[in-house]
């Protein structure tokens, strides 16, 4: 059996992976250059979810960990392992689930960067439907399939793609079809 590091796409070979969500004030690139992913094309239901026009998929707004408030997301969003991942969002639809819907689950790969917003950074996230978003590492649903050990998600600081061991500890945002 051969091992082979997993690397970032966009990122160097080692970096260090914050635990503690970045507070930073969001930065974008051009005042006069059109988002990528526009308030406009969200809509928001009032309940701490929002549906992306243009994919059809349903957004809890808040990261996993904090909680929708007064038309915030406030308290710390909790990091976590792909595994751990996958289980907490089996947990929360069989308790309930959340705004009135039980079938949540982990975006896939394509659907996590659906909402990355390129124009900005720190958080890379449209901030206005997304509020609150850490500028941190996001997992996706989709494993790497060239390690047996790997998946991938978004670094939601400068909205780049990355693969890493499925035992680090990153940050969820759950999705749910609307059809």
């Amino acid at each position: 059996m051969q091992i082979r590091p997993i690397i970032s796409v966009w990122m160097p070979l080692v970096w260090a992976v914050s635990l503690v969500p970045s507070v930073e004030a969001q930065t974008c690139k051009h005042k006069n250059t059109l988002p990528l992913t526009p308030t406009k094309d969200f809509k928001s239901h009032q309940d701490g979810t929002v549906t992306h026009l243009k994919t059809g998929l349903m957004w809890q707004v808040c990261s996993l960990g904090q909680n929708w408030q007064k038309g915030k997301c406030v308290g710390k969003a909790k990091a976590m392992t792909w595994q751990q991942a996958m289980l907490t969002t089996q947990q929360q639809n069989q308790q309930g689930g959340y705004a009135g819907h039980s079938d949540w689950r982990l975006p896939n790969f394509k659907e996590l960067k659906s909402i990355v917003e390129y124009q900005c950074f720190d958080p890379a996230i449209n901030q206005r439907v997304f509020p609150n978003t850490p500028s941190e590492y996001y997992w996706s649903s989709t494993p790497d399939v060239d390690s047996r050990y790997g998946a991938f998600g978004i670094g939601f600081d400068r909205g780049e793609s990355f693969s890493d061991y499925r035992d680090d500890y990153y940050f969820i945002r759950l999705v749910r079809e609307t059809h």
